[in-house]
C-alpha cells in the first residue's frame, strides 16, 4: 500500500476527510480552468489527492511560488478567451472543471458575446 498523497496546505480537518477515502476516484486526466484561483487551486489539490494521474491547472494568472509543486500537476498559463490555447490545453483530457471567471485586470477585450440560440459550446 502506498502512502496517501496530501496537499501540504491542508488543514487537519481536510487531511482527515482526504484520508477517509469516501470519494470516487476522479478521471485520469483533468483540466481545471481558473486553476490558480481560490476555488480552482483547491480543486486541483483535491483531484491529485483523490488519485488523478495528471491535473492541468489552466489560468491567465501564473502560479505563485507557494503553490503545490506535485508531479501530477501541470500549470499552464493561458487565456480562456483564446480558443487555440483552450484547444491545446484540452488535448488528451478526460474531463474539464470550468472555474475561470473574469476577475481582476486580466481581460482588456470585450468578454461578452451574443451566441446563437440554441448553441453547443464544445472545446
Amino acid at each position: 500500500m502506498t502512502d496517501p498523497v496530501l496537499s501540504p496546505f491542508n488543514s487537519p480537518l481536510q487531511n482527515k476527510a482526504a484520508l477517509a477515502q469516501q470519494y470516487d476516484r476522479p478521471p485520469r486526466v483533468c483540466l481545471v480552468t481558473g486553476g490558480t484561483g481560490f476555488v480552482g487551486q483547491r480543486l486541483v489539490e483535491m483531484l491529485v489527492e483523490r488519485g488523478a494521474q495528471r491535473v492541468i491547472s489552466f489560468d491567465i494568472v501564473p502560479p505563485n511560488k507557494n503553490f503545490w509543486r506535485h508531479e501530477a500537476i501541470e500549470y499552464v498559463v493561458g487565456d480562456i478567451t483564446d480558443k487555440d490555447a483552450v484547444d491545446k490545453a484540452c488535448q488528451g483530457v478526460d474531463c474539464v472543471w470550468h472555474n475561470a471567471a473574469a476577475v481582476g485586470p486580466f481581460h482588456p477585450q470585450k468578454l461578452f458575446v451574443q451566441l446563437p440560440d440554441p448553441c453547443n459550446l464544445r472545446y
